[in-house]
């Protein structure tokens, strides 16, 4: 990279040396302008390619015991496992650049417009819009599983079977083996700015959100002999979910050490839609770098983390089936299956903007004022003395009553406690380089209710743990 005419301190901060990825755009998705049927993209872009490593392995340790006794058959067991994931993602490890054609759009550079510009003539400036950097730490992440359960199948009579058991299930939260995981407080005091809210780096092999250790399973069958011909089964049972993903994609599991240093060329120019004066991909990051260390907060950074509390998802299961013979050779069967599962996650944003703000402020949000966190942010864009009245979370109406009213920067936008895990997302500047406010998006929890229907093939036999 540095024959690419990157400075020093770009390149000291490559963890995974490979081509940076060059994106040169006529416009950029997200930008507002929209074209249908062509690509966006003036030439192919240049590098791109990620290193992704994610080995794995599981230790069983298994015991089953059935008795027969009697009217009663008995089974017991238990299944312990060791679940150890190793994982690693450069993602833009040498940085990800876009250039479009904002910075060279005329005739008046303070007014956007949808035909001047061209991305290759920023490509040729000098001047991207946006982009990346991210430290991508190296995962040693471990789980425990606890399974144990006792189950009967008792025949009351000729004509009455009753299938009853119990299931008791533990998996740890995820470790990690050198410590590189944290949670977010929602009531610990950030120390740069004071806000309510900070990211805590946990120690090694504790665990990144609280044990969920009460978690029986009941399960009941009914089986009745209505007649030669007739069979009725009911059945109701309750699983808890073997694992709750903490991130859908193997790059950080939300440990929040996972670090994107977004493009900051340099102080925002005082005219719209202009690069920082003297600004240029030759630096970058002039807004410096945040690293991810046992000590930093990440004042003014974006970063996607857990809350020490939720719930574990589980499922309710239930079933209601008559079987009749119609002949030596021909059987037919209705059956209703119910299912409803509670604590699903899904990420959503609570505290975004509201686009209201975007009619009744207009092109002020894009006005060059002082930076009220100005030596308290260490990088990034609010490390500036001047920054956009949008780039803070003075636009949070929620927070601070307007755009017209500063309030500190938090760990995560709200206050409000509840059992959901959640993701955050602090001030930042997005892959095309447009500033945003505090965002948080959380996981949360809920309920789904799945309905069955006819012809449905229902068994109330319980299995054992797997």
């Amino acid at each position: 990279m540095a024959t690419l005419g990157f400075p020093s301190s770009v390149t000291s901060n490559v963890l995974y040396k490979r081509f940076p990825q060059v994106v040169i755009q006529q416009y950029n998705a997200g930008s507002g302008f929209v074209v249908t049927n062509v690509s966006p993209n003036e030439v192919d872009q240049l590098g791109g390619a990620t290193k992704t490593l994610a080995p794995q392995d599981t230790w069983h340790a298994q015991y089953h015991f059935t008795l027969i006794k009697t009217r009663h058959k008995m089974k017991m067991g238990t299944d312990l496992q060791l679940l150890r994931l190793n994982v690693y993602n450069s993602q833009f490890s040498a940085g990800q650049y876009f250039f479009d054609r904002v910075y060279t759009q005329g005739p008046s550079p303070a007014q956007a417009t949808s035909t001047g510009g061209h991305g290759f003539a920023s490509f040729l400036l000098g001047v991207p819009i946006g982009g990346t950097m991210t430290f991508s730490p190296r995962l040693f992440l471990y789980q425990k599983y606890y399974g144990f359960y006792f189950q009967d199948d008792f025949r009351v009579t000729n004509k009455l079977t009753l299938n009853l058991g119990l299931r008791y299930e533990y998996l740890t939260p995820y470790a990690e083996k050198h410590g590189q995981m944290g949670y977010f407080d929602l009531d610990g005091i950030e120390p740069v700015t004071g806000g309510k809210g900070v990211f805590r780096i946990l120690k090694p092999g504790e665990y990144q959100t609280d044990p969920a250790r009460k978690k029986l399973g009941p399960h009941v069958g009914i089986a009745y002999q209505i007649d030669s011909k007739t069979v009725m089964r009911v059945a109701g049972a309750i699983f808890y979910a073997a694992n709750n993903n903490i991130n859908a994609a193997s790059t950080d599991f939300g440990n929040g050490g996972f670090v994107s240093n977004f493009i900051t060329l340099g102080p925002p120019n005082p005219t719209p839609f202009t690069p920082p004066v003297g600004g240029s991909w030759s630096n970058p990051f002039a807004g410096g770098f945040s690293y991810p260390d046992r000590t930093t907060t990440f004042p003014g950074q974006n970063i996607r983390m857990w809350v020490r509390k939720q719930p574990l998802a589980y499922v309710g299961n239930w079933s209601l089936s008559i079987q009749r013979a119609l002949s030596p050779t021909l059987l037919v069967e209705g059956a209703y299956v119910g299912s409803k599962i509670t604590h699903t996650f899904w990420n959503r944003q609570r505290n975004a903007n509201d686009p209201l703000l975007l009619s009744q402020w207009g092109s002020r949000l894009l006005d060059r004022v002082p930076n009220p966190y100005f030596g308290k942010v260490p990088a990034g864009v609010l490390s500036f003395p001047h920054r956009r009245e949008a780039s803070t979370a003075e636009a949070l109406p929620a927070l601070s009553g307007g755009p017209h009213r500063p309030g500190p920067i938090r760990g995560l936008g709200v206050s409000e406690h509840d059992d959901a895990p959640r993701e955050a997302v602090l001030p930042r500047r997005d892959a095309f380089g447009r500033l945003h406010p505090i965002e948080a998006s959380f996981r949360s929890a809920g309920v789904r209710h799945l309905g069955g229907g006819p012809f449905q093939l229902v068994r109330p036999e319980i299995q054992p743990v797997a």
